[in-house]
């Protein structure tokens, strides 16, 4: 039975809102979910001599270098969930664009397709051996540029890596919520809102400790190269993966379970049904109806909407030590066969009794 502790902790909703109220400022901000960003190739303008840019194959690998700091320093920091690069490129390749230069309307709009909060683009010069990264972050809700940022850099990766971990943290200021305001995420899941109890929980989420959970299912797809499809997916906070089963029945009979270390008094669940990234969504089959299994022994049978964002599940109110999801039926992807679910929380009422 595939099975895997996860290296993340569970997004479990705590339905207890004093709690964030006592929170300092920088707690409040990070106690909603971290911002989704697709991070587009920076672009190197090349070495600067006499006023005249030239570039070379030597130098010419530094945009790229950048790139892959910004990623991973962004993951790394856990304010952010970086769109994966796959994903990147399909939607690229799809739109015929390439990641460099791109004008802020097209980063917009390849953001929508990612389910991206924000695009960060920029570009990379050299001038007698020191770096200037200029940088570029665009609010996919409304398209304006947020942070237009510049930052200096010896040729070195110490002190290329600290010019990107300052820009990444005004780039966390600069997508921080502001009450009241819709954040792309909301916004691109408009048609399959949650009821009022379940809006807020997804923003309040506490997590358990990692080793307080386990995700166990009857089977997952074959990694590739860019991506795995392991059942800790749905519980990773990042919508742009997901567990993909591999049972080959088409996702009929397959199942996932959650289990929890100590029993959890749990109200509500939803979820992210196929896979989240909208390019994405249509390729892989989706769960139709689910039959929801408690520890307790109760089984509900529910019927998930095929929509691309966060939907309601199940209302629970029981104390249970275990859910498990069994597939009943899908709705066919257009190419593959697996089914597929990106997330999964669950929110829950306080201490059980």
């Amino acid at each position: 039975m595939p099975s895997k502790l996860l290296p993340t902790s569970l997004r479990i909703a705590l339905l207890v809102l004093f709690c964030t109220c006592n929170m300092l400022p920088a707690q409040a901000a990070s106690a909603g979910r971290p911002r989704v960003v697709a991070i587009l190739g920076f672009e190197f303008l090349g070495e600067v001599s006499g006023g005249r840019a030239s570039i070379n194959a030597t130098a010419a690998h530094r945009g790229r270098m950048v790139t892959e700091m910004f990623t991973t320093e962004a993951v790394r920091s856990g304010v952010f969930h970086v769109v994966e690069r796959t994903v990147l490129d399909t939607v690229l390749a799809e739109m015929e664009f390439g990641d460099a230069g791109l004008s802020g309307s097209a980063a917009q709009k390849i953001g929508r397709m990612v389910n991206a909060d924000a695009v960060l683009s920029g570009a990379v010069s050299e001038y007698r051996g020191e770096l200037r990264i200029d940088a570029r972050l665009i609010n996919v809700a409304d398209g304006r540029v947020v942070l237009a940022d510049k930052a200096f850099a010896a040729d070195t990766l110490p002190s290329i890596s600290d010019a990107v971990e300052e820009v990444l943290e005004k780039m966390a200021d600069a997508l921080a919520p502001t009450t009241g305001t819709p954040d792309a995420h909301s916004l691109a899941n408009a048609p399959v809102k949650a009821p009022a109890a379940l809006q807020f929980s997804a923003r309040a989420a506490q997590p358990l400790p990692a080793a307080a959970v386990r995700v166990t299912a009857s089977s997952f797809d074959a990694p590739t190269e860019q991506a795995n499809f392991e059942p800790d997916n749905v519980t990773d906070g990042d919508p742009t993966t997901a567990w993909v089963e591999g049972g080959g029945e088409g996702g009929t009979g397959e199942w996932l379970r959650i289990a929890f270390d100590t029993p959890q008094q749990v109200t509500d669940i939803q979820c992210v049904n196929g896979m989240g990234a909208p390019a994405m969504f249509a390729q892989y089959s989706r769960i139709q109806d689910l039959e929801v299994e408690l520890s307790t022994g109760r089984r509900v049978r529910v019927q998930l909407q095929d929509a691309n964002g966060w939907q309601p599940m199940v209302r629970v109110d029981e104390t249970v030590s275990w859910i498990a999801f069994h597939i009943v039926s899908v709705y066919p992807g257009e190419r593959a066969r697996r089914a597929a679910l990106s997330e999964v929380e669950i929110a829950v009422g306080g201490t059980p009794r």
